[in-house]
């Protein structure tokens, strides 16, 4: 009892670091690869999810190993304990991977979350005078931007006004994924999104560093910190007056979604 007891600890020591590393080498990865400028806070938001996944997988997992690894030894292999082994690894299988379901529902829940927000607000087809943005196409695609994305498919370029349902989503998503707002929880996720399409994304990354560690709280500091850049913008450039009670409406709106409201 004493050896196995001795193996499960070492194993579990073992198992905690080399998972925890594991971990946050892929989280790194994975915010490099879908961020920009929001790289460092998606690492350091992640980071300690990731090692608390590493501790209890790799503690659990290793000690398994050290207990097999020393018991092995004692056991008498029969076609019964073959059978039973392979079931308890199906098992954890089946339950590894509903796990990995869950957690790409709850994904998925959150982009449609801000997808369908950020629609709303954004409407139909507009061409005003004042808009630097010029010809907007619905869900507030430029007509640059859509030149842009048309060309990356091998398209020939067309009006903005005929953008498609899916082209519009497709563009979307290619900014959830710069902006890496589906590291953030809900509904930070949701101000990340609806910022990276209503401003630059460098703008829109400005208003994500150094938030709350609470993500309620973190997605009202965007918000606030997007009222402040919009009357900085009508103070510079008067004309945009014209915009801003919209644009308030807008993050009103945005308020009252962080707060399970709308």
């Amino acid at each position: 009892m004493q050896k196995l007891l001795i193996a499960a600890g070492i194993g579990a020591a073992i198992g905690t670091i080399g998972w925890s590393s594991i971990n946050l080498t892929a989280n790194n990865l994975l915010c490099r690869y879908k961020s920009s400028g929001a790289d460092f806070i998606c690492k350091v938001w992640n980071a300690p999810g990731a090692v608390i996944d590493g501790i209890w997988k790799g503690s659990l997992l290793g000690a398994g190993a050290g207990v097999l690894l020393v018991a092995g030894l004692k056991i008498k292999w029969t076609p019964n304990t073959l059978t039973n082994l392979s079931l308890l690894a199906l098992t954890l299988a089946i339950w590894s991977h509903n796990r990995a379901s869950i957690a790409h529902t709850k994904s998925s829940d959150k982009m449609e979350k801000a997808f369908a927000f950020t629609r709303r607000w954004e409407g139909g087809n507009t061409d005003h005078p004042l808009d630097p943005g010029g010809r907007t196409g619905s869900g507030g695609v430029l007509q640059g931007e859509y030149d842009t994305y048309r060309a990356s498919k091998g398209l020939p370029a067309r009006d903005v006004f005929k953008i498609s349902d899916s082209e519009i989503r497709d563009i979307y998503l290619g900014y959830w994924n710069r902006g890496g707002c589906g590291n953030f929880p809900d509904p930070l996720s949701l101000a990340c999104f609806d910022s990276y399409i209503n401003f630059a994304p460098n703008t829109a990354s400005g208003f994500l560093q150094n938030l709350p560690g609470d993500p309620v709280p973190a997605a009202h500091t965007v918000v606030e910190r997007r009222k402040a850049f919009r009357y900085l913008r009508v103070q510079e450039n008067p004309s945009q007056s014209a915009f801003l009670n919209g644009w308030l409406a807008r993050d009103m709106d945005l308020d009252k979604v962080i707060d399970g409201g709308g």
